[in-house]
């Protein structure tokens, strides 16, 4: 985590470049550092070797998906919250979502820029408060 008064750092995981890139603007927007990863497993790597305050995470990635981020975090005791990112809109995604303590929200593609720059926002006021 970083200090009170540096910018935070957002970590986000997409493997589709173009969408990394339209995630990084609706984060850059607030002054927030960005980390980028191309998968779960790399995501994971950087959460490991560096100071991440929010992981922006894609749910279907290869080979380690969003779930399996926050799984691995989970085990290691790293207490990262992580907003998901997904094409699935069954409940069966959210039923199984609400059931990792650390995915504190789910963003359905297509998603409004503005909703990504806001939820990030918010997620970040709340854990610095």
């Amino acid at each position: 985590m970083t200090d009170a008064n540096s910018p935070k750092t957002v970590l986000i995981a997409e493997d589709e470049p173009d969408l990394r890139d339209l995630l990084r603007c609706a984060v850059d927007i607030n002054g927030y550092n960005v980390v980028e990863a191309s998968d779960g497993e790399e995501a994971y790597d950087i959460v490991k070797s560096g100071v991440v305050d929010l992981a922006l995470v894609d749910q279907r990635m290869q080979p380690k998906s969003g779930f399996d981020f926050a799984l691995d975090l989970r085990i290691d005791g790293i207490d990262l919250p992580i907003i998901l990112i997904t094409g699935d809109t069954s409940n069966d995604l959210l039923v199984k979502a609400s059931g990792y303590k650390n995915i504190v929200r789910v963003i359905k593609k297509p998603f409004d820029l503005s909703e990504v720059s806001e939820t990030v926002k918010r997620t970040l006021d709340r854990k610095s408060a």
